[in-house]
């Protein structure tokens, strides 16, 4: 402790608030450039950042959006990344032999539909790289649909399928704003799914032979 508590304070932490300041502002210069392009890369590499803890330098801009425009586009495009994860975990589902592996992948993708991808992302996604590069293909794809389109979250609200209300305006309209959510996470689950279905996981494993 007496080493690692003053290096954290001293140098980590620096260090990682540094990282997340630079993160945000190149996020948010090329969303200021292309939208599509910022989907793009926002959603594709979300997991990524959620699993070093980086996504936090993203949150505050979106949840300031909220407060002073009424709308964000930030979780617009991380709120579509667990339905890509879903598409891979059904694709692995069905491909799959392995009894431990199929075994994760039902919970796992329950999980998805509800926006946690935290089993999925360490119990299957890592282990198995190929389909972890498909999940973020499959975001990528669905966060520059989303960026085109301009789609935006109202309000923060649920996770996964039950973030879908965040999509209406306080109208109360369902207009293509809404439409285009469902088209996006249809779309990245298709995709997540057929990318998966496509790759050997034959020989895949969660678990290393002693």
């Amino acid at each position: 402790m007496l080493i690692t508590v003053p290096l954290s304070f001293i140098v980590i932490g620096p260090i990682s608030t540094w990282i997340a300041s630079l993160i945000g502002y190149v996020f948010q210069a090329t969303y200021n450039i292309s939208p599509t392009l910022f989907g793009a890369i926002l959603s594709g590499f979300w997991q990524i950042l959620v699993m070093f803890g980086l996504h936090w330098s993203v949150v505050p801009i979106g949840l300031i959006q909220l407060a002073e425009e009424g709308a964000t586009p930030i979780f617009a495009f991380s709120g579509l990344t667990s339905f890509a994860v879903l598409g891979v975990l059904l694709a692995v589902l069905v491909k799959t032999k392995d009894k431990k592996l199929k075994g994760l992948s039902i919970p796992a993708s329950v999980s998805a539909l509800f926006g946690i991808t935290e089993p999925a992302l360490y119990g299957i996604l890592l282990p198995v790289r190929r389909t972890f590069i498909n999940a973020l293909i499959a975001s990528a794809i669905g966060g520059a649909y989303t960026g085109y389109f301009n789609v935006v979250a109202y309000r923060l609200g649920g996770s996964g399928i039950f973030a879908l209300p965040s999509y209406i305006p306080d109208s109360g309209e369902i207009n293509a704003n809404f439409w285009h959510r469902i088209i996006t996470f249809v779309l990245v689950t298709a995709i997540g799914f057929i990318l998966t279905m496509m790759t050997d996981i034959s020989k895949a494993k969660t678990h290393k032979k002693a």
